[in-house]
């Protein structure tokens, strides 16, 4: 009886030994063939990519069939015909100006009273050259966005009122050394950085306009950071918004470092203490995300 018992128990483990390699050997099947069924498929992505990057793209085509009473003037008409070209002036620098271009293809003329091909294609180009490259007067903000970041307290100045944003464009062409702050609607200040040599013989030109030697000015300090990143960051954040802000490097009495976001650049201190007390403190808070409750006007150049 006991050897019966136990030949029944062999059995059973031999059931159960024969369905697991079964079950075993059907998953191996699964997982191979999902692989193959990935490995053909990475292969089909990296022959469509090698063909995309191997295959030339088709050139565009422009359809002139809204503007063009006969289908024989070719396709790139509108844009053979313009040429833009960059130009410097005193008074509008970087003004890009469009040239018309003599069309090499041949243009059928309509008849007397309608406008020929021609005539279209110059209108809607002409449009067009108004449309996308109209020149305007340089903006604040684009004169607060490309004016110098950071200086030291180490470097000198000069300051000047100019009337005119133009001229101010022409001096951040020539050089990016620059401050610049709006004291009112049609008021600049501009102020040169460098050497006390260099910025006293600056001559009265378009370019490089006059200045004026001054022995200190005063700016308002918002914040000061032990990192120049911070501080940095919390100046582009300000200056995106149409803030004139800089960053002043200087050290402290106890010789440490500091790197403080300062705000607009003025000759004398009424006026600086006059612009702090006015400040908007809500919208420069949420800006920099920081009180500037306890903000002061500082010197930064002795004489």
């Amino acid at each position: 009886m006991k050897e019966k018992r136990k030949m029944s128990l062999t059995l059973l483990q031999a059931r159960i030994l024969a369905i697991t390699i079964l079950a075993l050997s059907l998953l191996l099947i699964a997982l191979g063939s999902y692989a193959i069924y990935l490995k053909l498929t990475l292969k089909e992505y990296e022959l469509k990519i090698v063909e995309l990057k191997t295959q030339k793209p088709p050139a565009p085509k422009n359809d002139l069939s809204a503007f063009a009473s006969t289908p024989t003037t070719t396709p790139s008409t509108a844009l053979e015909s313009v040429e833009l070209t960059k130009v410097s002036t005193p008074g509008t620098p970087g003004r890009i100006v469009a040239k018309e271009k003599t069309a090499t293809s041949s243009i059928s003329e309509g008849s007397e009273g309608t406008k020929t091909e021609e005539e279209e294609v110059a209108e809607v180009t002409e449009e067009l050259i108004e449309r996308f490259f109209e020149v305007n007067v340089p903006s604040f903000e684009f004169l607060v966005s490309n004016m110098r970041a950071t200086l030291d307290a180490s470097e000198s100045f000069n300051v000047t009122l100019e009337p005119s944003p133009d001229v101010i464009y022409a001096a951040l062409e020539a050089s990016p050394d620059y401050l610049i702050d709006r004291v009112s609607t049609d008021l600049f200040i501009l102020v040169k950085v460098g050497s006390p040599t260099s910025t006293a013989a600056t001559s009265s030109t378009a370019e490089s306009p006059s200045s004026t030697q001054t022995a200190e000015f005063y700016s308002i300090q918002l914040l000061a950071y032990y990192t120049f990143e911070t501080a940095l960051e919390k100046t582009f954040l300000l200056r995106s918004n149409g803030f004139p802000a800089f960053v002043l490097s200087y050290f402290s009495s106890s010789g440490r470092k500091w790197h403080a976001v300062e705000l607009g650049v003025y000759a004398g201190l009424s006026d600086a203490l006059k612009a702090s007390s006015e400040l908007p403190e809500d919208l420069i808070g949420k800006i920099i995300g920081h009180n500037i409750a306890d903000r002061f006007v500082r010197r930064i150049r002795s004489p």
